[in-house]
């Protein structure tokens, strides 16, 4: 039987879900309803998804530590200390922006959602333009190795 992932929405959600299908990995994509959710959460590692099933029942959960795991075992995550750590850190600089983004506002009547987002876009931003400074970096790095 192939992986069952178990993922929900979201943005780590589907960069599981891209890296499964980069892979040639072979997985049962086991949408649910967000109607579901009450009833499936006690059943979760963590109270939370995603949820990769392996073949075997082994169930394991943590969107960075399942992406992370996809791309060692089909060779998307590099294999260097240094640059993983580098990858590692994109990805966490990332999350936080998202966290950032989905927690302005939260709550909010619209009006004030909107309002609460203006100064959040100037750290969203500079967060973004951190991230492509450090991939430029690397890509700058990696080419010198070459050379």
């Amino acid at each position: 039987r192939p992986i069952k992932a178990k993922l929900g929405g979201g943005p780590g959600r589907d960069a599981i879900r891209l890296a499964l299908v980069l892979s040639g990995i072979e997985f049962e994509d086991a949408r649910f309803a967000i109607s579901e959710w009450p009833t499936m959460k006690p059943k979760t590692l963590w109270g939370s998804v995603p949820i990769l099933e392996l073949a075997d029942g082994t169930r394991l959960g943590q969107a960075r530590a399942v992406l992370r795991l996809v791309g060692k075992v089909k060779g998307l995550y590099p294999t260097d200390p240094l640059v993983a750590q580098r990858v590692d850190e994109l990805m966490d600089a990332l999350e936080d922006l998202g966290t950032t983004v989905t927690n302005v506002g939260q709550g909010l009547p619209k009006e004030e959602q909107e309002a609460a987002t203006r100064p959040c876009r100037q750290e969203v931003e500079d967060g973004l333009a951190g991230a492509v400074r450090l991939a430029q970096q690397e890509l700058v790095s990696a080419k010198d190795e070459v050379n």
